[in-house]
Formats: C-alpha cells, sequence, structure tokens
C-alpha cells in the first residue's frame, strides 16, 4: 500500500514538472530568441529515469513472485511511460 501511495505521488510530480516547464515555455518572452533552446540530452535522460525505475520495480516484484504488486507496479509503469513520452514530445518542440 504504500508503495503505491509513494508511486502515485511521484507520478504526480511529474505531471506538475511537465505542466510547469510546459506552461513557462509556452508563450516566448519578448527579445528572446526562442530558436537557441533545445532539449539536452541530460533533461531527456531525467524524464526517462522514472519509467525506467518504475519497469525494474515491476520486473523485481515479477521475480519476488508478488503478483498484485506486479501488476500495480505494471499499471505505474504504463502511466509514467505515457507521461514521459509526452513530455519527451514536449521538450523537442520547445526547440
Amino acid at each position: 500500500m504504500l508503495l503505491t501511495v509513494a508511486d502515485a505521488f511521484a507520478l504526480a510530480g511529474v505531471a506538475l514538472l511537465m505542466f510547469l516547464v510546459g506552461m513557462s515555455h509556452s508563450e516566448p518572452s519578448v527579445g528572446r530568441p526562442t530558436s537557441g533552446q533545445h532539449a539536452s540530452f541530460l533533461q531527456l535522460a531525467l524524464v526517462w529515469v522514472i519509467p525506467g525505475a518504475l519497469a525494474l520495480s515491476a520486473y523485481i516484484h515479477a521475480r519476488l513472485r508478488m503478483p498484485i504488486t506486479s501488476v500495480v507496479q505494471g499499471l505505474f509503469f504504463i502511466v509514467g511511460t505515457t507521461l514521459a513520452i509526452g513530455e519527451t514530445n514536449m521538450l523537442l518542440s520547445l526547440g
């Protein structure tokens, strides 16, 4: 139960971070060129850390023969991957 709550908070934090980054870049500032902004490798790697950790967690729980926890982790992995794809598209479209 505690693991589910922790994963839900982690995914909510990722969604909030994605929203804040998107809103901060939604309108270009006057006098600042937008063509010079590119998504760095570090930003993209950071986006994909959470889905990677969720995939590892789902695999470990499956190996430990904890089916319910493994299914919950798998569902969080799907949500985390969807958020990571959206955030990657957002970062790449900013550049």
